[in-house]
């Protein structure tokens, strides 16, 4: 699967209608299919807030940002 990163090799590919995108590992390709399903599985469990994310990276950024948020306000 590394190896693939620098080869080039991107043999998954997307199935949906009218999208050429591939990819070199299987995870990237179950991620991008959730840009065509709509699927957010990632949620903010921040009280009032309704935002949801395709990956666990960008949960873990907002929850971080929501973190520094609300220390300032704090102080």
């Amino acid at each position: 699967r590394h190896i693939r990163r620098h080869t080039g090799d991107q043999p998954f590919q997307c199935n949906q209608t009218g999208c050429q995108r591939k990819f070199s590992d299987s995870s990237e390709l179950r991620i991008h299919i959730r840009t065509h399903t709509g699927k957010r599985p990632y949620k903010c469990h921040e009280s009032g807030c309704e935002k949801s994310f395709t990956r666990v990276g960008d949960l873990k950024r907002h929850n971080k940002f929501i973190l520094v948020k609300n220390l300032l306000f704090v102080q």
